[in-house]
């Protein structure tokens, strides 16, 4: 495989994750707690896209802790994701290794974008401009000629967006990059904006001139794993931080 595309996950073998070094008392305590409240969130069956919840679920934890940078925040809580991955009795032994990896692919940029989401979100609400952020959730969209064409707008837009190299993180990128573009179109319900932004990365990933089949089939596979939870919880992280700002949270 060239330099676009990445390379089937090779699973390692499982190796005992500990927390940290190099913590303080009270960032050890925070972690240790952070682990508590995640364990109490991982729930039979546990699916690939549960990371997604996982990580959201940190950040909230984490979001009012002041003592801490950004950077720091994300490292504990994809550690501690990892952690939970490796102690939980809810997953087989031999998914966790795999789970492991697919936190170490997708967290970082799944992290970055969840909490960029959310700062723009509430920047738009300080500066009271006008944003609709619609729950995703609801009946099947229904298929429109109005609809077919905000999906070739969009494949127009993530088209600029998608070039060398293609790495699997840059899959959540792309998601966030295409909830954002779609929120223009206020006429069309949640449902409606998760079902075009999902069609148009698959659309644009299976047109693509410089992908072979078999590197198609894998980023697909990720569009197909990640990117419904991923808008999810971009849109919900945006709707509580807008709302928040609003009434004047800080």
């Amino acid at each position: 495989m060239s330099e676009h595309v990445p390379t089937q996950i090779q699973v390692p073998d499982l190796i005992d994750i500990v927390p940290p070094a190099g913590l303080t008392e009270e960032q050890r305590q925070l972690y240790d707690n952070m682990v508590q409240y995640m364990k109490l969130k991982i729930q039979r069956p546990f699916t690939a896209s549960k990371i997604i919840m996982l990580v959201a679920n940190g950040i909230k934890f984490l979001g009012k802790v002041k003592t801490l940078s950004g950077s720091q925040k994300k490292d504990l809580v994809l550690h501690a994701l990892r952690e939970v991955i490796q102690r939980s009795s809810y997953i087989q032994d031999y998914e966790k290794p795999g789970l492991i990896i697919l936190v170490d692919t997708f967290g970082d940029s799944l992290t970055d974008n969840l909490v960029e989401f959310a700062e723009n979100a509430y920047a738009f609400a300080k500066k009271k401009a006008p944003i609709t952020l619609r729950c995703c959730a609801g009946s099947e969209p229904e298929t429109s000629r109005e609809t077919l064409g905000n999906l070739e707008e969009l494949k127009a837009y993530l088209k600029l967006k998608f070039q060398r190299p293609i790495t699997a993180p840059k899959i959540i990128s792309l998601v966030a990059d295409g909830v954002k573009y779609i929120e223009q179109y206020r006429e069309l319900s949640g449902a409606e904006k998760k079902d075009i932004v999902i069609r148009a990365l698959r659309d644009i990933i299976q047109e693509c001139d410089f992908l072979s089949d078999g590197d198609k089939a894998e980023l697909i596979g990720y569009v197909d794993m990640f990117a419904s939870d991923t808008i999810d919880y971009l849109v919900e992280f945006g709707k509580k931080l807008y709302l928040k700002a609003k009434k004047g949270c800080c």
